[in-house]
């Protein structure tokens, strides 16, 4: 305890030359000194207060412009998204383009279809309707079936023609005996009824 209290006058004695020395220091300062310092230490007050002012403008600049870009990012995540849903609405718009696209294809084919087979169905029942134009055609018919069995008769007469040719002309190229040629020339009655 006693050094403690010893300890604790030296610091006294020492705080206290501190003081008389500054007090002497202070006396010889001149008035004059005084207010210009106390000038300086305003005009540092002022810019220190000016630059705290700046500083805080700067943080409410700071503050808004991040608060923009937030804003700025949450709508370019809005429009990306509205971008993909309309991409999707214009792919679905695209297909069911190319589906009614195609079911107007067939529809068209189809009534084309249709009015080909109404045209041959009106000119049917026009010729059915009318009895003279329907007895001509069925005159028609009849004479064509006529003329396509006499084809058909004179087709066979014509190859049966063809293949006497064919044996006379094998019959020639052999050299076979003169009597054989004579039975081949055809008679004044045989020619009549081959022709």
């Amino acid at each position: 305890m006693r050094l403690e209290n010893l300890r604790l006058r030296n610091n006294y004695t020492k705080n206290l030359k501190i003081l008389k020395k500054k007090e002497e220091l202070a006396e010889g300062l001149y008035l004059i000194d005084y207010e210009q310092l106390k000038i300086e230490n305003q005009t540092l007050n002022e810019k220190i207060e000016q630059r705290n002012e700046n500083l805080h403008n700067l943080k409410d600049k700071n503050t808004t412009k991040v608060q923009q870009l937030t804003h700025t990012k949450e709508k370019l995540v809005y429009m990306q998204d509205k971008i993909e849903k309309l991409k999707d609405k214009k792919n679905a718009f695209k297909g069911e383009l190319v589906t009614l696209a195609t079911n107007l294809a067939n529809e068209i084919k189809q009534k084309n279809i249709n009015r080909a087979l109404k045209i041959k169905e009106k000119q049917r029942t026009f010729i059915l309707n009318n009895h003279a134009l329907k007895s001509d055609f069925d005159q028609k018919k009849l004479y064509i079936k006529e003329l396509e069995s006499e084809q058909e008769t004179l087709v066979e007469e014509q190859e049966e023609m063809q293949r006497v040719i064919g044996q006379y002309n094998l019959v020639k190229k052999t050299g076979m005996a003169q009597g054989t040629n004579q039975m081949f020339q055809p008679s004044s009655g045989k020619a009549g009824h081959n022709q």
